[in-house]
């Protein structure tokens, strides 16, 4: 027999009217507002779409919802030092995207998707006389081991590894950053605490190893241009992964939430040149393709480039598409414009290959997060 109430407290009662009036009185006016904004609310309401756009919006906007996002925030930092999905928080102040702490069911699939893609990318280009060289980004997660702790799957630690040996097997030329950086990262500040993104000086320390490659090479003869390269200030960098740490401002104070970035500038120096030179058209000996390493004027990836092989460098980037993007696009609308260069210098960062839209796998996440 189920227990039946036989009295209610009136106080309680009262509460509870209240809260509903107050509630009715906050979101009719919003509700009304909404109706008259929006084209054809009849059509939209037979569609069901109505008031699932009014809901997005309504949750927007409500009054305590920036209060309760930091309240949970904040409590769950405090408590367990965790951010919002999407973050894991390390030692020492360092934050890492949990995108490069996702074991993929089918690494092995994804990575031969990724390969067909690019024979089929050395190919095409082999067709016009360009070579392809292949800049692979490590992950920062295996960079700084040390400061995430203990990586949750072998695989993310040999996922470099496994695709720089299948470039090599496949006589695809690329640089080995991961074992460089590994090598260096005692000595120079290569990825931001708090972004996901490599420091200008692992831009330039990638873009003379791309030199050096670049002067080995038999089919490409360097230009006698001249770049300089200088500090011309320094920058504050907010982190991306600051995104992901929504606490109350008392908090924010007490974390270091900015970095410091020192600002290059490179120029091409501009000798006294005859009246036919200036008008020559010298055209592109290089393209690089990539992502939002290659994109963000802020590294200066570009102008390292130019300094340490002297020459010009034109670049196609697709900042949020990622490399293969861009890659698409290069072919699309640059290919044409610059089917005279000799190499097209590739810059992939290896968390690509769990990000890409066009690759949907099945996810086993693992994300281990400190105190």
């Amino acid at each position: 027999m189920f227990p039946i109430i036989k009295s209610a407290n009136k106080f309680n009662g009262y509460i509870f009217v209240t809260i509903a009036i107050m509630f009715l009185a906050y979101s009719l006016p919003l509700f009304a507002t909404y109706i008259k904004k929006t084209e054809n609310p009849g059509q939209l309401y037979l569609d069901g779409k109505l008031m699932r756009d009014f809901e997005s919006m309504y949750d927007k906007r409500f009054f305590i919802r920036d209060f309760s996002i930091k309240f949970w925030g904040s409590l769950q930092y405090i408590l367990f030092k965790e951010g919002q999905p999407g973050v894991v928080v390390g030692k020492d102040g360092w934050l890492f995207s949990s995108e490069e702490l996702v074991s993929t069911n089918n690494v092995e699939q994804r990575l031969a998707a990724y390969s067909e893609n690019i024979i089929g990318v050395r190919e095409k280009l082999k067709a016009f006389n360009i070579e392809l060289l292949v800049l692979p980004v490590p992950l920062k997660t295996v960079v700084y081991q040390e400061y995430v702790g203990e990586i949750p799957d072998e695989k993310i630690n040999t996922l470099y590894l496994e695709f720089s040996s299948w470039l090599e097997a496949n006589s695809i030329s690329y640089i080995n950053l991961e074992e460089e950086f590994k090598s260096l990262k005692n000595k120079e500040h290569l990825y931001f605490k708090k972004d996901t993104h490599w420091t200008p000086e692992a831009a330039n320390y990638a873009a003379n190893l791309v030199g050096k490659k670049l002067c080995e090479s038999e089919c490409v003869d360097l230009e006698d241009d001249i770049f300089v390269t200088k500090v011309t200030g320094e920058a504050v960098i907010n982190g991306d992964l600051n995104n992901f740490i929504n606490v109350f401002d008392f908090i924010n104070k007490k974390l270091d939430r900015t970095e410091s970035a020192n600002i290059y500038l490179t120029e091409k120096v501009i000798e006294d040149v005859g009246e036919d030179d200036l008008f020559t058209d010298q055209g592109v000996d290089f393209v690089v393709v990539g992502s939002s390493y290659t994109d963000d004027d802020r590294w200066n990836f570009m102008g390292f480039l130019e300094d340490a092989t002297n020459s010009n460098f034109v670049k196609y980037s697709n900042k949020g598409k990622g490399s293969f993007a861009a890659m698409d696009d290069f072919f699309e609308k640059g290919l044409s414009e610059t089917n005279e260069a000799k190499y097209v210098i590739w810059e992939i960062p290896v968390r690509s290959f769990y990000t890409d839209p066009r690759f949907k796998p099945r996810f086993s996440i693992n994300q281990n997060q400190f105190f």
